[in-house]
């Protein structure tokens, strides 16, 4: 921190004479905001969380101008009282969308929501934290709502994930089924169905699965510090610390490895592919595209559970609740 950054309130409970002693003295880093102060709006204790709150300023606006390019146009300032109001006014259901940067509110607003929605014998409001949460325990906290959890018609995605939990115990296991799977849903029997694909995702098909499943890159991609280990974390392991994003988890060009000196030490299959990789930068581009294009699929293969079964869950979910008269509320927060 600079001289010019340094905050004037380090005489605070001093003498006159210690405070001269105090100047140009950092006595706040910004780096250590997060540490010091709980900026993770599930995380405080209620009272804690509801003494602090202040309104978040926000703006509604249309599926029509997000499709449309034209958010700025159909912007209507809002605020969270008439959210609350409007949430109920469908018959059937209500999506709602929470849209904006890291920090600026997202979570702060869904949380107000969970704790403002009217209850009732007959609605039950499920918050999903960001911390201590992955995509496994939301499934599981779904399935156990109550008026679901001893349903019988939910045993089999119960048994699912009780077969996930017991297998994927090992992170490492679980890094290389994740591999594994990526590598199959980028080739050519990914769900791309090899339709409509340019020359480098031509090129990508033939190529990258093996650069996955390379013995001598293997070491590279599932180290305990690399990409498949932090997706793997947030797929089926406890997260206890907050993340600021500001786009979804993926892989990025320095997830991907370029090394020149690994040019004679691949397989003489991959050899010329990671040349190409490595010398030119569109090729780069291109490849991170397609593996974050087949990373939900992959993912959902490391589950056992597909994206038309996730759909099915939710859908089946909402139609047992809605026949014995019971009304889920889902709040959650995913970045």
């Amino acid at each position: 921190m600079s001289d010019t950054q340094v905050t004037g309130n380090c005489w605070v409970g001093l003498g006159k004479e210690d405070a001269v002693r105090f100047q140009n003295f950092v006595c706040w880093d910004p780096e250590w905001v997060e540490r010091v102060m709980n900026t993770e709006a599930l995380q405080p204790p209620v009272p804690v969380f509801l003494a602090v709150h202040h309104p978040v300023k926000m703006f509604r606006t249309t599926y029509a101008s997000l499709y449309q390019g034209r958010v700025e146009d159909a912007l209507t300032p809002y605020t969270e009282r008439k959210l609350l109001e409007e949430l109920f006014r469908p018959k059937d259901f209500a999506f709602i969308p929470v849209l904006g940067n890291a920090g600026t509110g997202k979570s702060h607003l869904v949380r107000w929501l969970s704790l403002n929605i009217p209850r009732a014998e007959n609605r039950h409001v499920l918050l999903i934290p960001k911390i201590d949460t992955n995509l496994w325990d939301v499934l599981y906290r779904i399935l156990h709502v109550p008026g679901v959890k001893d349903n019988p018609e939910f045993e089999d995605y119960r048994a699912t994930l009780r077969k996930t939990e017991r297998e994927l115990q090992s992170e490492e296991h679980a890094r290389e089924k994740l591999l594994y799977s990526l590598a199959i849903a980028c080739g050519k029997n990914g769900p791309h169905k090899m339709q409509g694909l340019t020359q480098y995702q031509l090129d990508l098909v033939e190529h990258l699965p093996d650069l996955l499943t390379d013995p001598h890159f293997k070491e590279h991609w599932l180290h305990i510090d690399g990409v498949f280990a932090r997706l793997v974390r947030h797929v089926v392991r406890k997260n206890q610390e907050v993340e600021r994003l500001e786009e979804k988890r993926g892989f990025h060009v320095g997830d991907l490895p370029l090394r020149t000196s690994d040019v004679g030490r691949a397989s003489k299959k991959v050899q010329k592919f990671f040349g190409r990789l490595i010398g030119i930068p569109q090729v780069q581009t291109e490849a991170v595209e397609w593996l974050n294009r087949h990373l939900s699929t992959a993912i959902t293969e490391l589950l056992e559970i597909s994206g038309e079964a996730l759909l099915r869950l939710v859908l089946d979910v909402r139609a047992s609740l809605a026949r014995e008269g019971l009304e889920p509320l889902l709040c959650t927060t995913l970045s």
